[in-house]
């Protein structure tokens, strides 16, 4: 399957970049590196470190590292028990987190010049999200509710399994150059859910995927700062 994508990915590179108009200064090479801070509609913070090669200025390919991690929403999850006792998710996993690669294409359409320069651009990257850990561990313990410390009686662990690993994902976005350095401000699209990794895991007869909100896609607004060579 990755094999097949792979092939498929190099040559949608190979066809989009022939299908671009060709000039002498069009054609050199440019290495670019982005940094990537954004907020996500998983009340979840993005950082991202992406590397970008320009085949040619229009055109090119881009590799970034996404470390995504609920901040703002501590899932109410439990697992009750009668009376006292309750399992409970441990604290410290009760925000879900992922961590992320991006393959994807590099299309850049200049819109603002000045002295002859271009300054502004439009980028747009159709590409992947591919989840490096698809399937999460959880630990569980089992607490006395009248207990103020929560201190757990017992722990247990339980292991997701069949966690999607591809994802699509597409995002558009401004950049102003300034020398060699740029300042971007875009929004991406995924149908990337970070309880992925949750959601096919029982536990003591109860799915977690009752538990948690239904599935919803990756919604991002970001910025960023980078600089080319």
């Amino acid at each position: 399957m990755f094999r097949a994508a792979a092939t498929g990915f190099v040559s949608a590179v190979l066809m989009c970049t022939a299908a671009f108009p060709s000039n002498a200064q069009d054609r050199a090479l440019q290495h670019e590196f982005q940094f990537n801070l954004g907020a996500n509609s998983h009340q979840a913070y993005e950082l991202e470190l992406a590397y970008s090669l320009m085949y040619r200025k229009t055109v090119g390919i881009t590799v970034g590292l996404n470390t995504m991690q609920q901040t703002l929403k501590e899932v109410g999850y439990r697992i009750e028990d009668p009376l006292t006792y309750r399992w409970v998710i441990t604290k410290k996993q009760r925000k879900a987190g992922d961590m992320l690669l991006r393959p994807a294409l590099r299309f850049r359409f200049p819109i603002l010049r000045q002295e002859g320069e271009n300054v502004l651009y439009f980028n747009i990257e159709p590409g992947a999200f591919i989840s490096l850990n698809p399937n999460k561990t959880l630990r569980f313990d089992y607490v006395d509710m009248h207990n103020p410390a929560h201190l757990p009686i017992k722990r247990e662990k339980a292991t997701n399994a069949g966690g999607r690993t591809l994802f699509y994902h597409i995002r558009g976005y401004l950049t102003f150059d300034i020398g060699r350095y740029m300042v971007s401000a875009g929004f991406g699209y995924s149908d990337f859910d970070i309880y992925n990794g949750w959601r096919n895991i029982v536990f003591e007869d109860v799915r977690v995927n009752d538990l948690i909100w239904k599935r919803r896609t990756t919604r991002t607004l970001f910025i960023s700062a980078g600089y080319y060579f």
